[in-house]
């Protein structure tokens, strides 16, 4: 079916994927999931893009940059760009405000897991565990609120190093593992990967006391040790919320130049 010909100026998809940056092949994928309105075609069948699709198209993707990181953050984002494209920009601009909220909330949880790590060398705040015997791998999972095989894994990517019973081989745990484990699971569920905490926890293990600026650092620059392995945004967790929390943040003045057309 043809559609209606609007008073817009009309470019072909080259220009389209010029002026966005993204590949042709992605636009039609773009037009295919509704994350930007169909565009028009010539007689021969050739798309004919307006700047109404540059703009939607430009929005999806600087929107689903996150959306690998499902859960809501994906929905919301394809929400986002889903009701753009039928024009509703009333809920996009709802949309977009909450997506920005939540990645500033992002942030502010991968901010208090560094200063976790500061204030458990320093011997300070919650992170710090009082017991006065070695207890057991199942003991320990119970009072860190992690599981056996979420430690052992640890240990096994060489996030800590746990003392044995020399009778029997079972790991033991003191006070400063315990602490260790609350450290590794709060970063964890700030978002940090294996790899981006193993750099941090060598780090603070060689030098004793960091300031937090130097933790950010660490937590932002990938080692020598890393190079020539697939790099994931968790790895720089930190620097990649940054990067996606710019990117959303230029979605509301496109969503206002797109209404202005």
């Amino acid at each position: 079916m043809m559609h209606i010909i609007s008073s817009l100026p009309k470019f072909s998809m080259k220009w389209a994927a010029e002026k966005t940056q993204i590949h042709p092949s992605v636009l039609r994928w773009y037009e295919q999931q509704g994350f930007i309105s169909s565009p028009e075609r010539t007689q021969g069948g050739h798309r004919r893009y307006s700047q109404k699709q540059v703009y939607e198209a430009i929005i999806a993707q600087k929107a689903m940059t996150i959306g690998w990181m499902g859960g809501v953050l994906r929905q919301s984002a394809l929400e986002l760009v889903r009701n753009t494209a039928l024009g509703d920009l009333c809920s996009s601009l709802e949309g977009i405000d909450f997506l920005l909220k939540r990645m500033a909330l992002e942030i502010a949880l991968a901010e208090d897991a560094l200063a976790a790590i500061a204030a458990w060398r320093e011997g300070d705040g919650w992170l710090t565990h009082a017991s006065s015997k070695l207890i057991t791998i199942s003991q320990a999972a119970t009072l860190t609120g992690t599981t056996a095989d979420q430690i052992r894994n640890w240990e096994r990517n060489a996030l800590m190093i746990l003392p044995r019973n020399p009778q029997n081989g079972y790991r033991m745990f003191g006070d400063e593992d315990l602490s260790r484990i609350k450290v590794l699971r709060y970063c964890r569920l700030a978002g940090y990967s294996i790899t981006a905490l193993r750099r941090l926890m060598q780090t603070v293990d060689a030098q004793s006391s960091l300031p937090l600026s130097s933790l950010r650092q660490v937590a932002n620059e990938r080692s020598s040790d890393e190079e020539g392995f697939e790099a994931f945004p968790t790895d720089q967790w930190l620097h990649s919320l940054t990067f996606y929390q710019a990117e959303l943040s230029q979605i509301p003045s496109l969503l206002q130049q797109l209404k202005n057309l």
